[in-house]
């Protein structure tokens, strides 16, 4: 199951779908913001989609290692893409089908990387993707600031890690 809001007061056929990805916390209405304006202006219908085991979209009903297999960012981008599916071909008679409309996912940070990640593996679903400060790419060595780094925090005793923590997460 998973939760989305919807907003189409603006939307004309024709015009592109917006989808803000939601991430780690839950999804309760349209976040504000310059996506939401463009979205306005442009005539989009808006929709933010929240993340499975977040808020409302919930999976199981224990936080078990064994129920928590499934929350990967893998499983959200295909509930995305199986997602957009669904709204493109009307939702079940909800909307009128949209299979010609264009595509924009808006994310940052993990949500970010989810919709640079959803352009990149569903071109035929993404026509565009907005992702503010995703870390699309992870460096393990940072030069002269890898002691403030994943890599470097991981290493240290005084933050919890160590040597064979380090080792192994390489």
């Amino acid at each position: 199951q998973r939760w989305y809001f919807q907003c189409s007061k603006s939307f004309e056929p024709g015009k592109p779908i917006f989808v803000y990805i939601g991430g780690e916390g839950s999804v309760n209405r349209l976040p504000d913001g310059a996506w939401y304006e463009y979205g306005e202006r442009l005539g989009a219908c808006m929709f933010a989609l929240e993340h499975r085991y977040y808020g409302q979209s919930q999976l199981v009903t224990s936080f078990t290692a064994e129920n928590m297999v499934y929350l990967s960012s893998y499983h959200g981008l295909a509930d995305l893409a199986a997602w957009l599916e669904f709204i493109k071909q009307g939702a079940g008679g909800i909307f009128p089908p949209m299979s010609d409309a264009r595509v924009v996912v808006f994310g940052g940070s993990y949500p970010g990387d989810l919709s640079a990640w959803a352009r990149q593996q569903f071109p035929e679903l993404v026509d565009g993707s907005v992702a503010s400060s995703a870390p699309v790419q992870m460096l393990w060595n940072f030069g002269p600031l890898q002691d403030r780094t994943f890599g470097g925090l991981i290493g240290n005793p005084l933050t919890g890690g160590g040597e064979l923590c380090s080792q192994r997460v390489q």
